[in-house]
């Protein structure tokens, strides 16, 4: 009689929970892995910096440097930061600058996979002379759709090749100066942010529609054929 009126209790499993690893960043997702579009490591590191309500130089001053094997800092004045954001095309490149900050980031962020947000995967077979432009490049036809669209605003390595002069999902003139300031940008600096000028912090978008590429950038002096024909090289190269 005893027995049946006592009830029974799930069971409990006393096992350690396994946590899985803290990063000391956000786990900010690159954006375009894989894709002709992938994101550029110089573009993640703003998009990073943004995230944490702070200047990339802050960044890469007090969390990126100290983890950094290469001794490409030799301290954290602002004097070395120029140096470093001078050099910035070497981010997104093939050399030791590049694997260095990948592995540091990998480190702070559990995210595999920076490497593919530079061109180290082709470090044996593209030659890096000419290979990117020193300053920075942008379609302002995808910052504005992707602000409409409330998509991530980012920087695409493939701006950041020499060669590439048209956007290759509008088919347009990559802008080189601000339309605000008209100054050029550098790919990597103080003040950088995805989609904002460094220099004057304007939006580097474009009220749609599009009338003509003219409209686009006053820099550029290609004709309808070199068009076409850059079209071409963006698609390939993609």
């Amino acid at each position: 009689m005893l027995v049946s009126l006592l009830e029974t209790y799930e069971s409990w499993d006393l096992k350690k929970v396994s946590i899985p690893s803290r990063s000391h960043l956000y786990q900010l997702e690159p954006v375009g892995i894989r894709t002709p579009m992938v994101e550029s490591l110089t573009g993640y590191i703003e998009r990073l910096a943004e995230a944490h309500c702070i200047p990339p130089d802050v960044l890469i001053s007090r969390t990126i440097t100290p983890l950094l094997k290469q001794i490409f800092l030799k301290s954290r004045t602002s004097r070395d930061l120029r140096s470093l954001f001078d050099r910035a095309t070497a981010i997104n490149g093939t050399g030791n600058i590049a694997i260095d900050l990948v592995q540091a980031l990998q480190r702070l962020t559990l995210i595999e996979d920076l490497h593919l947000l530079t061109l180290l995967f082709w470090s044996e077979i593209i030659p890096t002379r000419n290979l990117f432009r020193t300053k920075s490049a942008w379609c302002t036809v995808c910052y504005e759709e992707w602000r409409l669209a409330k998509q991530v605003i980012y920087k695409p390595l493939l701006w950041t090749i020499n060669s590439v002069k048209v956007c290759p999902l509008h088919k347009i003139y990559l802008r080189l100066q601000c339309p605000h300031c008209q100054q050029e940008l550098p790919l990597l600096s103080w003040r950088s942010r995805p989609g904002y000028c460094s220099k004057c912090g304007g939006w580097l978008g474009m009220n749609l529609p599009v009338k003509s590429s003219s409209e686009l950038t006053d820099c550029s002096t290609l004709s309808k054929e070199e068009l076409h024909s850059q079209t071409w090289i963006v698609e390939v190269i993609g």
